[in-house]
């Protein structure tokens, strides 16, 4: 049985993986919520990519909470809940590439930003999207949070596990949620864990199935867990604000990988949310966005934020 939180082995990434085609770049759909201002205010574009297997979707009540905050302040905000390409609403693709899921975010900026600094936010595969945009594109960002993920090779070892318990369950028989979670109850302890796979379920002719391209995103793994930025982009670096929030339950982001987020985010803080995993932003939220809020809207030396 499979826990939410497992360990990280690192793995080179094999040499065909890089010489493979780029597709084009696909629009993704979002979901966008806006403080309540006149449409020709200007606001400050905040865009959230979510992890593998997740959506946009996930980030809802995060982004409820900043938005609240950010009309206290009477600073606009928009915040854009991003699907990336095979996950969520947004379409499908053979390419599950890092390099092509960075283009589809320099498209979705370019067609629904004002293309003012953004702050971009990316948990985990996100993370790993969001780390190349800014180092390719430094000056369209103007804040940077990273959560839960390295710029070095990270391999899940439990991600070959859930996409092939995922592929073999037979959903044609399956009636109700109840019975896809009976299902996946004895490969899957945490309920958590099986709450966040079933949100990838649909209904679609009197049939359970899975949303996302279960196999393109296997296929795509090697690339995914391989990819190492700091070998990529050695010399380069962002230099803008960033911050890069870990679970403390989490081996994803280890004190062995501080130097490799130095080396290219030379203006990183680190932060650590207490008693929480992988998903730090839904495990303790409270404490997660109160670290987010200060990040993006620091106190002046009079205890101001703005």
């Amino acid at each position: 049985m499979l826990h939410i939180t497992t360990l990280i082995r690192h793995t080179p990434l094999s040499r065909w993986q890089w010489s493979r085609p780029i597709s084009k770049a696909v629009a993704l759909k979002s979901q966008v919520i806006a403080t309540n201002q006149l449409p020709h205010e200007k606001k400050q574009d905040l865009i959230i990519l979510h992890g593998l297997l997740g959506s946009g979707t996930n980030w809802s009540t995060v982004a409820k909470d900043l938005i609240a905050t950010s009309k206290s302040l009477d600073l606009p905000l928009r915040i854009h809940m991003l699907d990336l390409r095979n996950h969520g609403h947004s379409p499908h693709n053979q390419d599950a590439s890092i390099q092509s899921m960075t283009e589809d975010l320099d498209l979705y900026i370019k067609t629904r930003t004002d293309q003012a600094p953004i702050i971009l936010l990316g948990h985990s595969l996100g993370g790993k999207i969001s780390m190349r945009y800014a180092l390719e594109r430094p000056h369209s960002i103007d804040k940077l949070v990273i959560v839960d993920i390295t710029p070095e090779p990270s391999q899940d070892s439990s991600h070959n596990y859930i996409f092939d318990t995922l592929l073999s369950t037979d959903l044609s028989k399956m009636k109700s949620m109840k019975e896809v979670d009976n299902i996946l109850a004895p490969k899957f302890e945490d309920v958590g864990l099986r709450r966040f796979l079933m949100m990838n379920l649909i209904f679609v002719n009197g049939e359970y199935k899975w949303r996302v391209p279960l196999q393109s995103l296997k296929d795509g793994l090697p690339e995914i867990h391989g990819i190492n930025l700091v070998q990529q982009f050695g010399g380069k670096t962002f230099d803008g604000k960033t911050l890069f929030i870990r679970g403390g339950r989490s081996h994803y982001v280890q004190d062995k990988n501080l130097p490799a987020i130095k080396a290219l985010f030379p203006s990183s803080t680190v932060e650590t949310i207490a008693h929480a995993g992988h998903w730090p932003h839904a495990e303790q939220k409270e404490a997660f966005v109160q670290v987010l809020k200060r990040f993006i809207w620091p106190s002046d030396e009079n205890g101001q934020q703005g």
